[in-house]
């Protein structure tokens, strides 16, 4: 939660926005996640977020998986793990 707390201050000017809430959630083992290895996306890093941000929108569209794991860009050894609200769940998994 750490991780997420300094991701969200390096990316807001050191300000927490007014409304930010703190969700944790569990899901099950089955849940099918994917990552992305910064080496595979050249410029991953760079300031300008073109990389990155594009690498995410490709995964996003494609609905694979609910869950994207992305290393951090404030702390390496941490991951972000945004969730796809419109991934549809197959029928019969819920």
């Amino acid at each position: 939660m750490t991780g997420a707390m300094l991701e969200k201050l390096v990316h807001t000017n050191g300000r927490m926005p007014r409304h930010m809430v703190c969700v944790t959630y569990e899901g099950p083992d089955s849940l099918k996640t994917a990552s992305i290895d910064p080496a595979d996306v050249p410029g991953w890093d760079a300031a300008d977020m073109i990389a990155s941000r594009k690498a995410g929108d490709s995964r996003l569209e494609a609905a694979k998986t609910p869950v994207l794991r992305v290393p951090s860009v404030v702390f390496d050894v941490e991951r972000n793990v945004p969730i796809n609200p419109a991934h549809r769940i197959p029928a019969g998994s819920r």
